[in-house]
């Protein structure tokens, strides 16, 4: 009988200190997770510090403009509100069915974003010719026609802009009346 009592005793205090093991398992997730919430807050502390490193950067290299007014260097505001993330801006695929024109504004707003440096561009741009645009550009390079971005968007509004002669008012002055005004309307009106 004693034995099953001191049995039933250990079994209590196992429990007992089975359920501290668990509530101390539960404590070290919660402290856990509250530190990876920490870090993750001094990252994002981090990166906007960085960003706005890279901007003061960026604006002290550059030369100061002066004001038409006074002659004195105009003042650039810092954006105050950075992104918290860096935004990853993929670059647009071009296999000359897309307008060439809208095509060449996205990519010079990606070189924008990015920094890209001139003699980066063509390469770059290079890698996202798709389809008969690419046998092209082997064209271009094999001829060495193709040095520069200016280059290369002179050279592809030459090849894929509409043609100034594809003018819509020519093929309308083409239109021919081919019966009576009449028979227009009992055809289309009448028939329907």
């Amino acid at each position: 009988m004693a034995e099953n009592k001191h049995l039933k005793d250990l079994q209590k205090e196992i429990r007992t200190h089975s359920d501290d093991i668990r509530h101390l398992g539960q404590t070290m997730d919660m402290r856990y997770q509250e530190k990876n919430d920490k870090m993750l807050h001094i990252q994002n502390s981090m990166g906007q510090i960085q960003l706005a490193m890279n901007l003061l950067l960026r604006n002290a290299s550059q030369p100061p403009e002066s004001s038409p007014n006074n002659g004195s260097p105009m003042v650039q505001p810092i954006n105050a509100s950075l992104p918290v993330k860096e935004i990853s801006l993929g670059f647009p695929h071009f296999n000359g069915t897309t307008p060439v024109m809208e095509w060449i504004f996205k990519a010079e707003n990606f070189f924008t974003y990015h920094n890209t440096p001139d003699a980066s561009r063509v390469d770059i741009a290079a890698m996202h010719f798709d389809k008969d645009v690419v046998a092209w550009f082997q064209m271009l390079q094999k001829l060495s026609l193709v040095s520069t971005w200016s280059e290369l968007t002179h050279a592809l509004e030459s090849q894929f802009s509409p043609s100034p002669f594809d003018c819509l008012m020519v093929e309308l002055f083409k239109f021919q009346q081919t019966g009576s005004v009449s028979a227009y309307y009992l055809k289309v009106y009448v028939s329907s």
